[in-house]
């Protein structure tokens, strides 16, 4: 009954998986028909790729939305400044922050990365 009960968890997930793959996997072949092995070996392939990433991607989204955010912080000054003077004084401001920003998060990702291929690879907890 237990052991039931754990094949029916472990073959719900792999269902799960199925159909996410499947979007992906449709617009390459739609005759494809996937086996477990196969949707295993994808999963795993991807969140092998995905933590290759994170720190590339997580620079990368920051610096979107700082940028992001002073542009929006130069548009309503421009908006509700008379001044042009405080306009140019904000840019000076975002320019050295920016800077400063990319000498940071350079420092903190080869910090990072160091640290990382130090760590040997942790186990995996299991309930059985």
């Amino acid at each position: 009954m237990v052991e039931k009960m754990r094949r029916d968890r472990i073959n719900n997930c792999i269902d799960q998986l199925k159909k996410l793959l499947e979007k992906e996997l449709c617009s390459q072949d739609p005759n494809t028909k996937l086996e477990k092995a196969d949707i295993l070996e994808m999963t795993v392939s991807f969140l092998k790729q995905q933590q290759r990433l994170p720190g590339a991607l997580a620079q990368r989204d920051y610096k979107q939305g700082y940028s992001q955010c002073w542009k929006e912080s130069l548009h309503f000054l421009n908006i509700h400044s008379n001044r042009g003077q405080s306009t140019q004084e904000v840019q000076e401001v975002h320019q050295r922050s920016s800077t400063e920003l990319s000498k940071r998060l350079s420092v903190h990702n080869s910090k990072h990365n160091h640290a990382a291929q130090k760590q040997p690879g942790r186990p995996v907890w299991r309930p059985w």
